[in-house]
């Protein structure tokens, strides 16, 4: 049976590291990478798998549901899909300018997913802290304490 992981956020810093991880050690599962490509979000953090047969690249805003509905259906196929959410507005500082992006991006954009996984029949949805620990476990089961990629874009570091 064929394994499918639709990623949101996946063009974000946590969410990049995780969809090169699947790459690497599991290249047979499809991944299909969800995003709105806001500030968080940079492509060129995916550069090296954009060629890659397993992976799809489905743009859009986990806020609205036909959005959402194309991301599913691009990850629609034989065997079992697994939904991993990291779409999330997670930037202290942009809080204090408005808070509104980050309840409706955390709150109603994780509502409208959880709504969709329930009607395609998905049994659990991993969310953004349970990943990225189990991210930094696997990382750690490798010998590695960080992710070997540098971060870019709104993460990068001086």
């Amino acid at each position: 049976m064929s394994q499918t992981v639709l990623v949101t956020g996946g063009a974000g810093f946590i969410g990049s590291n995780f969809v090169h991880m699947l790459v690497e050690l599991r290249p047979d599962w499809r991944i299909v990478n969800f995003d709105a490509l806001t500030y968080a979000g940079n492509l060129e953090n995916l550069a090296a798998v954009e060629g890659n047969a397993q992976y799809t690249f489905v743009h859009g805003d986990v806020r609205k549901e036909d959005d959402v509905e194309r991301a599913f259906a691009a990850a629609k196929g034989s065997g079992r899909l697994i939904v991993v959410h990291f779409a999330a507005e997670s930037h202290v500082d942009r809080s204090i300018l408005s808070g509104l992006p980050f309840v409706t991006t955390n709150i109603a954009g994780t509502q409208v997913l959880l709504d969709a996984a329930r009607r395609h029949g998905i049994a659990g949805l991993l969310s953004r802290g349970h990943a990225a620990r189990a991210e930094l476990a696997l990382f750690r089961q490798q010998g590695r304490e960080r992710s070997p990629r540098p971060r870019r874009g709104a993460h990068a570091r001086p």
